[in-house]
């Protein structure tokens, strides 16, 4: 049978003595077994010091619970300028998921913010998270922020590092295909390598790989190389390549090599020094000073007609710049070394072109003329 008691002006009050208590026994016949329901249909406001709620499970509609209400600071002043949810942990120190006013972090564009959230314990040690996933709201994620310390903010001096003590788990996955069944599976390019098996990764490489290049500078314009191409590998022709603020000043090929418009090249008849087909430049020997071109053997000037070029007879230098000698079928002279200059010495023209007489001959020619 229900009981009501109605207040029709004014307010309801139940007050017992100091230290005492008011239980609502809403248990079967007043047994205290908790089997009933107390409701409160308006606000429910409670001024004491702490709240206790001795229940197995609490479930609350509010979308937005409130902690710390009433500060009146600049951020959270109480408690150490911490404020959240403590866990009882029975015979071990108590859990807290707090947002603390000390902890300094900068977000993606670079600006610093005061305040962030944090899992410590009573023991003040910095509690673990575990998340299958991290996201952010399409900015970068930055980790390793500035790091608060007693004597100011300092840089984070932590390092991302995978569980264990070498990370040896992590990089065994690392090496593993997407598809253990498919040897020419590749590894997934989404994972992020770690020191070991960047190590393993560097050591491997040369172990198994002869790098094709040596180089420095700025890529392409002003860059300095030596890089090796095989036909095995880039099609082509093998060679090595040097080149220099990114000009190729040298060529070297199986049997000769190219630089600065010379050809050295090994051939049936010998070593050859030529310029290249396209130069049409001359070949120029000189020693600087009072040095002298020395030639320490036979020096053999084949006749003319030669590699590249077809002509008949050599021209005569431009101007005043010395004496052509050239070889060719011997006629009056009986030498085969012929002569061309550009001195005006004869009326026939502004060139002389003449064979070198033998010393036979001359004694020759000297007795009937």
């Amino acid at each position: 049978m229900s009981k009501i008691v109605r207040v029709s002006d004014g307010n309801y009050k139940i007050a017992v003595a100091e230290d005492h208590r008011i239980t609502f026994d809403v248990g079967s016949g007043g047994r205290g077994d908790g089997n009933g329901t107390v409701y409160i249909t308006g606000d429910l406001m409670v001024e004491g010091t702490n709240t206790s709620l001795e229940t197995v499970n609490t479930v609350i509609e509010d979308n937005i619970i409130t902690l710390n209400r009433g500060e009146s600071g600049s951020g959270v002043t109480r408690d150490s300028g911490t404020s959240g949810l403590q866990i009882d942990r029975g015979l071990k120190v108590d859990a807290y998921w707090v947002f603390d006013e000390a902890i300094t972090w900068f977000d993606p564009a670079g600006i610093t913010y005061q305040g962030t959230f944090k899992a410590t314990d009573n023991d003040d040690r910095i509690l673990g998270l575990q998340t299958p996933n991290i996201t952010t709201d399409g900015t970068d994620l930055n980790l390793l922020g500035p790091y608060s310390t007693s004597g100011g903010i300092e840089a984070n001096p932590g390092l991302i590092k995978i569980a264990g003590e070498d990370g040896a788990p992590y990089l065994a996955k690392m090496n593993l295909t997407k598809d253990p069944g498919d040897p020419l599976s590749e590894v997934d390019g989404n994972i992020i390598p770690n020191v070991s098996y960047v190590n393993d990764y560097v050591l491997t490489f040369f172990n198994n790989t002869v790098p094709n290049r040596i180089e420095s500078g700025i890529i392409p314009d002003a860059i300095t190389s030596v890089r090796a191409f095989d036909n095995s590998e880039d099609g082509g022709t093998s060679k090595v390549v040097l080149s220099v603020d990114g000009n190729a000043v040298q060529e070297n090929f199986d049997n000769y090599v190219e630089m600065y418009g010379l050809i050295i090249q090994d051939t049936d008849l010998g070593t050859e020094i030529k310029t290249s087909s396209t130069s049409a430049q001359d070949l120029i020997l000189g020693a600087m000073g009072t040095g002298s071109v020395v030639v320490e053997d036979n020096l053999r000037i084949s006749r003319i007609g030669h590699e590249g070029d077809d002509r008949l007879e050599p021209a005569a230098p431009v101007g005043d710049e010395g004496t052509v000698i050239y070889t060719d079928h011997s006629g009056a002279g009986a030498s085969g070394i012929y002569f061309v200059n550009s001195k005006t010495v004869t009326t026939g023209g502004d060139e002389q072109r003449d064979e070198l007489i033998s010393r036979n001959r001359a004694l020759v020619y000297s007795m009937l003329f």
